[in-house]
């Protein structure tokens, strides 16, 4: 019997009263049994089918957007910066196993100290690069911060933020 002011439902009215989940009849699930039952089933399918395709296309999106933020090949005429590389060395990254790059390098004839934000676990070989500058701040007339690129044979780059420079 119906609570007051509950809707007669059906085999759904004692289901909601008592708060579980209601069981479709015998005659819902046994094909031909209810002729409804196939619309209500369709319509749960469908359903299901389209959440899994909106996700599919999601992923598909997110798949395309980050192959064209990753743009194409660095083109070698951008990277005109001489790097000479005149030491490359380890350096322990927190209390992990991780190791960033540390170089000590002259530009234009000035020597700098250079680390790579990227954890490499690898020294880099000591030599003659090209790079570019990609970020080059000045706040104040005495503070600097300067992140370079490097250009590698095999066309791939990694950048190196300049972390020290002596005379």
């Amino acid at each position: 019997m119906a609570a007051k002011g509950a809707r007669k439902l059906g085999f759904f009215t004692s289901a909601i009263i008592i708060g579980t989940t209601p069981r479709l009849p015998c005659s819902v699930v046994k094909p031909g049994g209810c002729p409804g039952a196939s619309a209500i089933l369709q319509a749960i399918s469908a359903a299901r089918n389209e959440e899994i395709v909106k996700k599919i296309t999601l992923a598909i999106l997110l798949l395309v957007s980050a192959r064209a933020w990753a743009g194409a090949d660095p083109n070698p005429a951008d990277y005109t910066i001489n790097v000479h590389v005149s030491s490359s060395r380890l350096v322990a990254e927190g209390r992990s196993n991780a190791y960033l790059q540390r170089l000590n390098v002259v530009i234009a004839g000035k020597k700098y100290e250079l680390e790579s934000g990227f954890l490499v676990n690898a020294i880099l070989e000591i030599g003659d690069y090209k790079a570019k500058l990609i970020r080059d701040e000045h706040h104040t007339k005495y503070d600097s911060l300067q992140v370079y690129e490097f250009l590698f044979p095999d066309r791939k780059t990694r950048k190196f933020e300049v972390v020290g420079q002596t005379e």
